[in-house]
């Protein structure tokens, strides 16, 4: 596993960069943001930044490059409002298949970048 820092804190799972959509639910609204990464740990959401830090938050991932979709429960850890734009996303509750999910998702990508440096 591949952890790096980001923010002056390091990264306890490997990110990949992955392309989808996640809607996201809080208590009043429903937004739908672009997917820019995803870990075992959570995302990153580019675009949306109406959110609040500490805000607890319903999701459902979808991407191409995920079997199936997946709903999870997440807070807000980030909101970046600067140069990238976006919300990062720790997930608090996720049943063991979209672990399993993101884990083999993860697992191919690495896989594929490794094997192009060939």
């Amino acid at each position: 596993m591949k952890a790096k820092k980001i923010h002056g804190k390091k990264q306890k799972y490997e990110r990949i960069s992955l392309q989808g959509t996640a809607l996201i639910h809080d208590d009043d609204h429903l937004f739908a943001a672009p997917l820019e990464n995803l870990s075992r740990g959570g995302l990153f959401l580019s675009q949306l930044t109406s959110m609040k830090q500490g805000q607890v938050v319903k999701l459902v991932i979808k991407s191409e490059e995920l079997a199936v979709p997946f709903q999870a429960e997440g807070r807000v850890v980030r909101v970046e409002s600067s140069e990238r734009k976006g919300i990062a996303i720790e997930f608090i509750s996720l049943k063991a298949f979209a672990v399993k999910l993101i884990e083999n998702r993860v697992s191919e990508k690495t896989l594929e970048s490794e094997l192009k440096l060939l």
